[in-house]
């Protein structure tokens, strides 16, 4: 099998790319012109250029391929972002229908679920209810939601077969040491938001990829959505002293109260809809965000047998080995 990558030289698709590879996979690659395809190209990856927004190139990439895997997204909360993932997947739906494929791997996020209407603790699974309000979370948000909204229409029509993951938290090498769930970094000062008792739902990029792989060819993943989380969870506190304090030994960690996180963010909602501006963070984005509630992969592990490579603290030892301090890339 032949399989067309999109967003193959970002984060998670250059651990894509890899591990396709080594899986015994033809991988081809659409990649923006100026785009960084070393990486990808040492691999062993061909690479066609173009836009996922450009449909000719975007179809020029196609011929010849059996699968692609959906990664390519814009990333930034802003409307030319939404524009890209919503284009890119329309465009994506189309070019499947045309050419008949034997698999579409679509990779969503567990951003797509209504955390806001959850009760605290509860557990989230595939069949949870889905985001309400996703103009409120933000662009990046709402795009990822309608983008998976095309997709499993496209799904429930039959013409390709169709797999959705929903990772959550992804980390590892070349990605944020200090995710955007966590609170914020400047240099090596540290907030985070809360307690530090919340435990996002972390995943490695590594245990993405591999989720990815075996979604590819068995037919039991065939027609299904799946969380794609870590079993053992780990709590905001834990991972600054197993993380963060290991890797700058300047760290300064401050834990912002949430009632003060929130105070502050209606503050600022006000002050921007005085100048007439869109405001930075919203309360119903941050509660979403803050919620403690479990998402549960275990269908994934019982469907095509997918679990982590090595335990949670194993793999982010790994990242703490080669990581940089004050909250850059690791």
């Amino acid at each position: 099998m032949k399989v067309l990558v999109t967003g193959g030289t970002g984060f998670i698709g250059k651990s894509v790319v890899r591990r396709l590879i080594q899986d015994g996979y033809g991988v081809r690659v659409l990649a923006r012109a100026g785009a960084n395809v070393d990486a990808v190209v040492a691999h062993g990856a061909e690479v066609s250029f173009g836009d996922v927004t450009d449909g000719p190139a975007f179809g020029r990439a196609m011929p010849g391929c059996d699968a692609v895997v959906h990664l390519a997204a814009g990333t930034q909360d802003s409307e030319a972002a939404s524009v890209t993932t919503l284009a890119g997947t329309r465009i994506l739906i189309e070019l499947c229908r045309q050419h008949r494929l034997e698999r579409l791997v679509y990779v969503s996020s567990c951003s797509v679920y209504g955390v806001a209407d959850y009760d605290e603790n509860s557990v989230v699974t595939e069949t949870s209810p889905l985001e309400r309000f996703p103009e409120r979370r933000g662009f990046y948000s709402a795009s990822k939601r309608q983008a998976e909204e095309y997709v499993t229409e496209f799904m429930h029509t039959r013409a390709v077969p169709v797999v959705i993951l929903r990772p959550g938290t992804v980390f590892g090498r070349g990605g944020d040491l200090f995710p955007g769930m966590m609170g914020k970094a400047v240099r090596s000062w540290y907030f985070v938001i809360g307690d530090g008792s919340l435990a996002p739902p972390f995943v490695h990029v590594d245990d993405v990829a591999e989720a990815i792989s075996r979604c590819l060819d068995r037919e039991e993943a065939e027609g299904e959505i799946f969380n794609v989380v870590d079993p053992e969870r780990m709590t905001k506190r834990q991972y600054v002293d197993h993380v963060i304090r290991r890797v700058d030994a300047h760290a300064r960690v401050v834990y912002v109260p949430f009632l003060i996180v929130c105070s502050l963010t209606w503050l600022q909602e006000v002050a921007c809809k005085i100048v007439g501006r869109r405001p930075l963070l919203t309360r119903y984005r941050l509660e979403s965000s803050q919620k403690s509630v479990v998402f549960d992969g275990s269908k994934i592990a019982a469907k095509v047998g997918w679990k982590p490579a090595r335990s949670l603290r194993d793999a982010l030892s790994e990242l703490v080995s080669g990581a940089t301090p004050g909250g850059c890339n690791a």
